[in-house]
This record gives structure tokens, sequence and C-alpha cells, in this order.
């Protein structure tokens, strides 16, 4: 409780050597009070009347700031990452984007550029790496400074500041202020004026304020906004195609349609025989010295095996590994003489083998093929015209080796064969004769879709034809010996040649993981399209209806040759 002489002081008043004494009454308001008081000096009472002070309330917040402290850096990184994929040093692929090579941007880019590769390589058999780093470089693009302030702790106080009127107090809210209120002492710089409330002179008003003391610690954090940029790369290399056994299938029906029509388009002619390249052929009888004709009316049957051996050389502009193949087979025929005209029928079967031997994924072909043909002749003097057609069907089987398990597949191939060949005869003495022929042998080959299965990128082959013409001119010589009861002829030939279509082979691919293209085309090695063929053959005649026969025949051409050997018999009815 207050002194009332405490109160007189605080609020200014000369009380001249009185003292108050006591306090007799209130006013109903509590502001006004009665009582005495007494001079010591003078011996002297004295009645009083106190007017006490008005009292009002104030509120402010005060923040007190601490020493201020910095948090842990954040760093904000943002990506340029490059992908490139190099197929042989040459650029097939590239992107950038906003994502680490890990991110998702950056794992769809990879795969894309080995797609990229992939579909680059075509049929080549393509070698990926891994992913490389070829750069990488961090940028401070800049950095930030947020502060923000960290409350620590709360307290309150209340302190009053007595103002004598007349004057104006503000009371209430007063907001935000940088200093708090003491005693006798104002807050200062408030962000509200409050309320304000006029104390009327000879008025003490008492103004109470309530200070909050947030105590807060100001905290710094610096952003740091960097830019990754990383450049990528994924090398390949591609090396031999995959698939050329594919493109072989042509080659291998073209080989052994030639081999049938050039048989027997050889039987007729002055020469009564002759050979042709990748297959022994028939001898057929003589009716004279100078072989000019056969039996007239006569009914004869031939048979024989055929053997062949050949060799195409790697072509790196394919590129492609070198080739081996081999053909074994037989051919019978039947020939009926009318006059100066001769009809036939025959047919062959035989198995075509062809290996592409890449030193790591080797390839295989095998083919099995029957013909059937029909062929016809007509001689009249030194000049002869010959003809014949064929009708062919077989399977042709691949297998591609891979990494992983074989590519295997089956096709069906057909096949349309047709020549015509002229001869003049010169005779030269009494059992020797030269002919001089040309002519021009065509085989289509049509190729049936298949499917691989096996490997890691199987392939769909499309149905497809194929063409090659050969045509050809030379000379083909003969000699008779006779030797007691058999009669040998030695034979000789050499022609030259020239192949037009599709001589080295060629497929039409696709992955059959992409069904709907692009397309792609395997070829065969490249090889020469002039031909040179030669060859021999010897005849024993034995009696007067049964002849042996064996011989070669070679066919030479840059980047491949064959080879070929033959044996039968013929006999006249």
């Amino acid at each position: 409780m207050q002194d009332l002489n405490l109160i007189a002081t605080n609020a200014g008043l000369n009380l001249n050597g009185f003292v108050l004494t006591d306090a007799v009454g209130v006013s109903d308001n509590g502001q006004f009070i009665t009582g005495n008081s007494f001079n010591a000096a003078q011996g002297q009472f004295l009645g009083y009347v106190l007017q006490l002070a008005q009292v009002t309330q104030s509120r402010l917040i005060v923040t007190i700031r601490l020493p201020g402290v910095t948090q842990t850096s954040i760093v904000n990184q943002t990506f340029n990452t490059q992908v490139d994929a190099l197929l042989n040093g040459t650029s097939v692929f590239t992107r950038t984007v906003t994502d680490p090579i890990t991110g998702a941007g950056g794992v769809t880019a990879l795969a894309d550029a080995r797609s990229a590769l992939q579909v680059g390589g075509g049929l080549r058999r393509v070698v990926i790496g891994a992913p490389v780093l070829i750069s990488n470089t961090t940028t401070l693009l800049g950095t930030t400074n947020a502060v923000v302030d960290v409350a620590s702790g709360t307290s309150t106080s209340t302190a009053t500041v007595n103002t004598f009127g007349p004057a104006t107090v503000a009371t209430g809210d007063l907001g935000t202020c940088a200093t708090a209120a003491a005693n006798n002492t104002n807050p200062t710089g408030c962000s509200l004026a409050g309320t304000p409330v006029t104390v009327d002179a000879g008025i003490l008003n008492s103004n109470v304020f309530t200070n909050t003391l947030n105590t807060v610690t100001p905290t710094t954090t610096t952003t740091v906004n960097q830019l990754i940029s990383a450049k990528w790369q994924v090398s390949a290399t591609a090396g031999n195609q995959f698939g050329t056994v594919h493109a072989l299938s042509g080659v291998a029906a073209f080989d052994r349609g030639d081999r049938l029509i050039g048989q027997l388009l050889g039987m007729g002619g002055g020469q009564s025989s002759g050979s042709d390249s990748h297959v022994a052929r028939a001898a057929m009888p003589m009716q004279d010295a100078n072989g000019l004709g056969g039996e007239n009316g006569g009914l004869t049957m031939f048979g024989g095996y055929f053997g062949n051996w050949q060799h195409i050389d790697a072509d790196p502009t394919v590129p492609v590994a070198d080739v081996k193949g081999s053909t074994n087979g037989f051919v019978l025929g039947l020939e009926k003489g009318l006059g100066a005209a001769r009809v036939g029928v025959a047919v062959d079967h035989g198995t075509s083998n062809y290996t592409v031997r890449d030193t790591t994924y080797p390839e295989s072909l095998s083919l099995k093929h029957t013909q059937v043909a029909l062929y016809g002749g007509w001689q009249t003097g030194h000049f002869s015209l010959n003809g014949a057609a064929a009708y062919g069907f077989g399977t042709a089987k691949t297998s591609l080796t891979t990494p992983t398990t074989p590519a295997t597949a089956s096709r069906d191939v057909r096949s349309w064969s047709l020549g015509a060949q002229a001869g003049y005869t010169v005779p030269l003495g009494k059992s020797a004769s030269v002919e001089l022929v040309g002519g021009v042998r065509h085989t289509a080959a049509k190729l049936k879709a298949f499917t691989e299965t096996g490997g890691p990128s199987p392939l769909l082959g499309r149905d497809q034809t194929v063409h090659r013409t050969r045509a050809y001119a030379g000379i083909e010589a003969q000699a008779g010996i006779a030797l007691g009861n058999i009669t040998l002829t030695p034979r000789l030939h050499a022609r030259y040649a020239h192949d037009s279509g599709d001589a080295s082979g060629t497929a039409d691919l696709l992955f059959v993981s992409a069904p709907n293209g692009p397309v792609m085309q395997a070829l065969g090695p490249g090889v020469g399209r002039d031909v040179a063929e030669l060859g021999g053959s010897l005849d024993a005649a034995v009696g007067g209806s049964v002849h042996l026969w064996l011989g070669y025949d070679g066919t030479f051409r840059n980047g491949a040759q064959a080879h070929a050997a033959k044996a039968g018999v013929t006999v006249t009815f």
C-alpha cells in the first residue's frame, strides 16, 4: 500500500511542512480522499481533500534480438546433362536433359542412345560399350540469404508512468515497441498510437504498462545455386553383317537352277555333249565321228552325281566374312529323239550348304532343293538350237550364332529357270570338232517369309523374288579316240559369261521386335559380274549303248570361284 504523503510527493504537491496524518472519507468513485494534516513547526492542524490520479492501462510488445547465427548452407542444384552416341566414331544420337544421368531423363536418354546405335548399325553386329563421362563442370549461378527470427523465450513486466494534467496519455494496445516502458518512462518506437486519454488540469494519471518481452535469435539461411553440366558418351563398334545366310538363299537357288538348265542345254548341239558350271552332265552318244546328232528316234536315259565346292571372299564394303559352300546331289533324265529334234524330262535333287565364316558369330545355310525340267532341241547340219525350263522347290534352313542362343529359321524356296542356247559346229577332221556356242540362262527364286527364333535380335524375312540372268558365249571342243572296243572322247570348254540381276544375293529383313520397319537389306559378299567358265570331261563309250563319263567344271570371277566334280552314265535303248 502506498503512503498518502508519498503519493502527494510523486504528484509534485507542495504540502508546506504539513504531514497527511489520516484519511477520514473516500468519495463514491474512489478518486477523492478527505482527512487531516499537521504542521509540527507551527503546531497547526488542517483538513485536506486529496484527488487521486486517474488510472489507465497500456500494453505493448518488445522484441529482444540476440546475436544472430547462420545455418548450414542449402545447395540448390540444376542439371544440364548431354548424352551422345557414336557408331564407329560417327555421331548417331545426341540429347540434352535437365536430370542427372541417374534421373528419369538421363536413364531414358541412355536407353534411346543404345537403341539409336542398334538401329544405326542395321544388320551389322553392334558391340555397345558402357557410358563414359567425358566432362563434368559445376557453375555457381549465385547465392541468396534468408533471415528468419527464431523465438527463444517470452517474459512480462509492468511499469507505471504518472502524469499530472493537463496532458494526454496513450493507452490500450501500442503494438510492437522499440523499448519497453519503465517506471515514469514511456516506451518508444511503438507501431500503434493506442487510445489517447485526456488528463485534466490538477489530475494525476497513473498509466500502467504491461510489457511482453519476446527474445528471438536471427537465423540466416544461405542458398547456393549451382548448375552441373555433364557430358556422357556411349560408343559402339559395328562389326560384320548378320543375316548374310538369308541373302545366300537366293544365291544357292540361282546355282541350282543354273546348273540344271546348263546341263540340259549342253546335251544338244553338234558336240552332243559338254559341261556347264557347277554340274556334271550326261554325254550323249554320237551318231558319227563328228557327233552331229544322236540316234534318230532313240530313247536315252542318263543319271549322275555332281558335287560342287566354292569359296566367296570376304567383302569389307558390306562388311561380311568369307563364305564356304558345297553342293551334293544327283540328276536323272529321259530323252526321246524325234528325227532332227529331241525332247526330254529331267529331275535333280541335292543339298547345298553354305557357311559364313565369321570368327565370332558364324552363320550356316542348308538348302534342300528338287527340280523338275522339260527340255528340247533341234539340229540341222552344223547348227543347233536348244531350250529348257525348270521348276524347283525346297526348304532353306538357317542358323545364326549369337551371344546367347542360336537364331534359327526355315523358309520355303521356289525357283523358275529358263534357258536357250544356239551352237555352230566346225568339224576338224574325222573325229574332232569345235562348236561355237552362245546363250542365256535365267533363274528366279521366290523366297517365302520366315521368322527367326532364339537370339537377342531375331529377324523377320519378307516374301521377295530375286533374279539372276547369265548371258554367255564360248567354244567347246571334242575329239574321239578309239581304243579297241572302247571309244574315249575328251571334251574341253571355255566360255565368257556376264551376270545381271541379284548376282550377290539379297534379302529384305526386319527385326521381330519392330515388324513395321524400317526394312533392312542383307547382302551377300560382292562378286564380279564377269565370269570365266572353264572345264573338261572324259567320256568312255563301252559297247554301243553305254557311256561312262566324268569331268570337272570351274567358274572364276572377281571375289569368288567354284570347282565341281562329276560322274555318271548314259544308256541308249
